[in-house]
């Protein structure tokens, strides 16, 4: 509906348009003053060749056939000497796709201001996905045809699975509407609001198990449906000395999710579950996104000390709540559920506070000084309990003795970050400067209760010569923290009854594995650039940086990741018509992680037999071309885009002495894309646009080529493929500037 509201609102702006442009054909392009603000209005219609929502993703273009263009730019502002102050702006892009925008500004100059705006931006996601289930409630539940047939864990049992397949597609779309004013009450004050409510509608994909864990679980891929909405309120008062300003501002966010759970049949029938928890009559239940609110209060300001010296503070504190009431422990009324949920909601509350100060000094012509220090504390105050949850739908209720019964654990952070930078000019062509910084993390029900790091950098600037410019930096960090206890969160997460005399006994994952952003790591940083301009017509540019992280302390985990990217351009000015532009990346970066296969009853240490590794390698190769080109002075100009994508990602596989692991493929991304645009100046103030732009794009990823619903014997899919299409769009436009 409002797509076609924009629409209309565009065709009757070109209409007039044209009415004015009929007296003034014969108009000499020459001769015409160039107005400082230009007004705006173009209309036309292009066409899609075939369906992609890959391509159309973001844009709406998703879809073959006829689209209207629709961008209109209209304002008005006085002369610097003109006493009438009152100025307004209207802007619409894409008003005739679902990316449209339109955005409406009016106010007086140094007095007040009102803005109004709306904008949408659709996410389009799978458009060849299939599943046997029927949908109702917005939804919200899923149930199964007539006569399904279930499997026991096995797609491959599911054998009316076939004739039961329906097409679906996965998408959805945002829309966001917003309005606020300023107002200057007096002299040197500001006060401001904005509000803005989004609405975003659609759905997804998510996994939904049936079963535990023990080799029991089975799974579906499904939509799940969206239905939000997103209230923000800001509001704020300011003032701005000759010495000093502040800014005083409060947030509000408030969340809220339409849709509750989403609820669907189980489509399998397995031996080892509870009979009313298996199809028929069984089903599975997921939370949906639950409501939510926060409130933010924050003080910012910078003082002038003296000529040299800016002291500058951010202060804030926020607190978010959610109180949204629990679904029950299971969604089949024949399971057995002997102890209710320990309390309806989970009165979730979480206070963060922030402080962030800073002084910037330049206490010689030739050096300048600048620290700072930031520390945030996130304090989560949700209540713990003890939840004895079911076996996912599958199965009665546990025992508080038992490993399902789990008590929530509401995490916490702090973190203190000093800053120290310093710069001095050694000579009028470089400059030298120096950083350290100092980072500490404590959290809470972490296998790591505190992380420290530290960071030094070196940066060169140069400029040998007045045609060549650039900089060089190489900075090591290190962090290091606390003794890893494997198994914390383990431990704090189940009952004494469960974990017996002995706590340490107990652990889930291997003792040592190393979660990598927690573990002790060395990391160097090389980067730098330079820009050579060796004439007029020639702009050159190189861009470089290399990164090694070194887990040395990681035995089981992440052990190591490097990479480089280098990039050249260039820019070419031949002549006042003519223009080209170049660039060509090269990024590579290896991950190299080990792991045990183990299980109870093994050797979890026997890393000959049982211990596998595997490096990972990402390279991507782009380039791009383009020109500008005035072929016909002031009547034809022509512009071109061009770029080209090559990405593989590659797997070197080691299993031990005891396993045998087949090779993974390669995935791989091809990309071409090309956007040509020439623009005919019939009129002085009327052009003529024609635009083309093709795209291809090839993507082979072994998780979903040739992957049916049924092809996992534990995962009914979708049965989405990876991207492929050749898109070819053209349109024609009128563009009227007055």
């Amino acid at each position: 509906m409002f797509r076609k509201k924009l629409v209309g609102m565009t065709a009757m702006a070109t209409v007039l348009a044209f009415s004015q442009n009929a007296l003034a054909q014969d108009d000499v392009l020459d001769e015409a003053p160039t107005p400082i603000y230009v007004n705006e209005v173009e209309l036309g219609l292009g066409h899609v060749n075939e369906d992609s929502f890959k391509f159309g993703e973001y844009t709406g273009l998703e879809e073959q056939g006829a689209f209207v263009i629709g961008n209109i730019n209209l304002q008005k502002r006085s002369a610097f000497d003109d006493p009438d102050t009152t100025y307004f702006t209207l802007r619409g892009t894409d008003l005739g796709l679902s990316s449209g925008a339109l955005q409406f500004e009016y106010g007086q100059q140094g007095l007040f201001n009102v803005h109004f705006g709306f904008d949408q931006i659709p996410k389009y996601m799978i458009d060849d996905a299939r599943t046997p289930y029927l949908f109702a409630n917005d939804g919200s539940l899923m149930t199964l045809p007539a006569g399904w047939v279930p499997g026991d864990r096995d797609t491959s049992e599911m054998t009316e699975l076939a004739t039961s397949l329906r097409d679906i597609t996965v998408e959805h779309s945002r829309e966001r509407y917003s309005g606020g004013f300023s107002l200057l009450p007096a002299k040197n004050w500001t006060i401001k609001t904005d509000f803005r409510r989004e609405l975003k509608d659609g759905s997804r994909t998510i996994a939904a198990i049936f079963g535990s864990s023990g080799g029991n679980p089975a799974a579906v891929i499904v939509p799940e449906p969206i239905d939000y909405q997103t209230d923000t309120f800001d509001a704020s008062i300011g003032y701005t000395g000759k010495k000093g300003q502040f800014l005083v501002s409060y947030n509000l966010s408030m969340f809220d999710n339409d849709l509750r759970s989403l609820t669907f049949d189980n489509a399998y029938a397995s031996t080892r579950w509870a009979p009313v928890a298996s199809y028929p009559g069984g089903m599975g239940s997921i939370g949906l996104p639950p409501d939510n609110e926060a409130h933010r209060i924050r003080f910012s300001g910078q003082y002038l000390m003296n000529n040299t010296t800016r002291a500058t503070a951010n202060l804030s504190y926020s607190r978010m709540t959610q109180d949204q009431t629990f679904q029950d422990y299971t969604v089949n009324p024949g399971l057995v559920v002997a102890t209710p949920l320990p309390r309806t909601s989970l009165d979730g509350e979480i206070n963060t506070m922030l402080a962030h100060l800073a002084v910037t000094t330049r206490p010689s012509p030739k050096l300048n000084v600048r620290a700072s220090y930031r520390y945030e504390d996130r304090d989560n105050q949700t209540p713990r309990d003890v939840f004895i949850v079911v076996h996912s739908d599958s199965g009665d209720q546990s025992t508080i003795d038992t490993s399902n019964a789990r008590i929530n654990m509401p995490y916490s952070r702090s973190q203190h970050l000093f800053e120290l930078d310093a710069g001095y000019r050694l000579r009028d062509n470089m400059k030298l400067t120096g950083s350290y910084d100092y980072e500490e993390i404590t959290r809470t029900f972490s296998e790591v209760s505190k992380t420290k790091e530290h960071r030094i950098e070196g940066k060169l600037r140069f400029t040998p010569t007045p045609e060549m410019q650039g900089w060089a930096a190489v900075s090591y960090a290190m962090r290091e923290g606390s003794t890893y206890d494997h198994n914390a969160q383990f431990v704090a997460s189940h009952t004494p009854d469960f974990l017996g005399p002995d706590p340490d006994a107990e652990f889930e994952n291997h003792p040592l594995v190393r979660k990598f952003y927690m573990a002790d790591r060395d990391q160097l940083k090389v980067r730098g650039a330079a820009n050579f301009m060796p004439n007029d017509k020639w702009v050159i540019g190189l861009t470089g940086r290399y990164t090694n992280d070194d887990y040395s302390e990681t035995i089981v985990g992440l052990t190591e990741s490097a990479g480089y990217s280098v990039t050249v351009d260039g820019s070419y000015t031949a002549s006042e018509t003519f223009s080209a532009h170049g660039w060509v990346t090269i990024d590579d970066r290896v991950f190299e992680q080990f792991g045990v296969a183990s299980r109870p009853g093994t050797d979890l240490y026997d890393f000959a037999g049982r211990g596998w590794s595997v490096e990972t390698d990402d390279k991507a190769r782009s380039m791009g071309l383009g020109f500008e080109w005035a072929a016909v002075k002031n009547k034809l100009d022509i512009t071109l885009d061009a770029t080209l994508l090559q990405a593989e990602t590659s797997f070197d596989i080691w299993a031990g002495t005891l396993n045998s692991v087949a090779p993974l493929p390669d995935v791989t991304t091809d990309l071409v894309s090309l956007d040509l645009r020439a623009d005919y100046k019939w009129t002085r103030d009327l052009t003529l646009r024609l635009r083309y732009k093709y795209e291809d794009l090839l993507v082979e990823d072994y998780a979903y080529d040739g992957v049916a619903p049924d092809t996992l014997p534990y995962v009914l899919g979708l049965g989405n493929q990876s991207p492929d299409y050749s898109v070819h769009v053209i349109g024609l436009s009128t563009v009227y500037k007055f």
